[in-house]
């Protein structure tokens, strides 16, 4: 995976070039279970960011057709004095998803998680999504594409 390079460097808008991700994942799903999990290495050719290996594994279940639920274990070796990860960090985290009855294409999502070794680090989100798409045709305008929240 390729991310494109946005902002400067320089004015520390964002890394100024381009980094890349080498992931092996693999994914099975046993009935309702799913089973996703993987490493790799990110590679940041940029002053002050280093190389660093990530991995992750992710149990989710489906309840019926609306709701999935899932945690997962997610760590990063240190990602260099630019980042706000200058250490290593290993979270855990438990999310889930609810797919609204009377829209199609519109859904719930939240997680919170919190690192167990290494540097401290919290993660927390909710975020109310539209599939555009599908409600433009539909309604013949433009819909806002929902909202999200970060908690910090």
């Amino acid at each position: 995976m390729f991310e494109i390079p946005t902002g400067s460097y320089d004015r520390r808008t964002r890394r100024g070039k381009g980094w890349y991700k080498l992931p092996l994942w693999f994914q099975k799903n046993i009935g309702h279970w799913l089973l996703d999990g993987g490493a790799g290495e990110t590679i940041v050719p940029q002053t002050q960011y280093r190389n660093f290996p990530y991995g992750g594994f992710l149990l989710k279940y489906t309840f019926g057709e609306r709701f999935e639920l899932g945690s997962e274990v997610f760590a990063h070796g240190r990602e260099g004095f630019a980042t706000p990860q200058t250490e290593a960090s290993t979270m855990i985290d438990l999310g889930g998803v609810y797919h609204l009855k009377h829209h199609e294409g519109e859904q719930f999502l939240f997680c919170y998680g919190h690192s167990v070794a290494g540097q401290t680090e919290k993660l927390c989100l909710r975020r109310h999504v539209l599939d555009m798409g599908k409600r433009q045709e539909e309604s013949g305008r433009g819909q806002q594409p929902g909202y999200e929240h970060r908690c910090t």
